[in-house]
């Protein structure tokens, strides 16, 4: 897992590598070099009462595999663009 706060997450992973992605950033850009075959499923939602003040938290993530998944990678940043490049 990485994460950042006020930064890019720039990666290289190897050209034959498998995995299953997990990327999320609030306000930036997801770029990548490799084919990812995404999951469309539906966004994580988690409901409570604080008090007398009723809570929803949404929480949107990109997910995906690469050359048919493998073990998972999530990466997150707030500020930042995610990057995942291949190596040679």
């Amino acid at each position: 897992a990485f994460s950042s706060l006020n930064g890019d997450l720039d990666v290289t992973l190897p050209r034959s590598v498998a995995v299953r992605l997990e990327l999320q950033t609030t306000q930036c850009e997801i770029y990548t070099d490799f084919d990812v075959t995404l999951d469309h499923s539906a966004p994580t939602t988690e409901q409570g009462r604080v008090a007398n003040r009723y809570r929803v938290e949404i929480e949107q993530s990109v997910t995906g595999t690469v050359n048919g998944g493998g073990p998972t990678l999530r990466m997150k940043t707030h500020n930042g663009d995610i990057l995942i490049r291949k190596g040679s």
